[in-house]
């Protein structure tokens, strides 16, 4: 390893999960189930519609981390994700 890199070891990461992470792992044990099911009638299929709702908790994720406010994630985040998926794979 080089010495530059040894500043970057692994076993330094802190792996203790945030306030934010806690929110987002709680809302997706709360609301995942729900939103793949409403994905899936979207979208038609299992692997894009998880591909929905897992894109819909990052966003989440990366606004909570920059602040923002958001109560929830609801429908339209994943009509937004699932658009993009949809056009992702040349059905858009």
């Amino acid at each position: 390893m080089k010495e530059k890199d040894q500043d970057y070891a692994p076993q330094d990461c802190n792996t203790v999960p945030s306030d934010i992470e806690r929110v987002v792992v709680t809302a997706y044990e709360k609301y995942s189930a729900e939103l793949f099911a409403y994905a899936k009638s979207i979208i038609h299929g299992e692997d894009g519609a998880l591909d929905a709702v897992q894109e819909s908790f990052l966003r989440y994720f990366v606004e909570l981390s920059y602040g923002r406010r958001v109560e929830k994630i609801q429908r339209p985040d994943v009509d937004r994700a699932a658009g993009h998926i949809h056009t992702a794979r040349g059905f858009g």
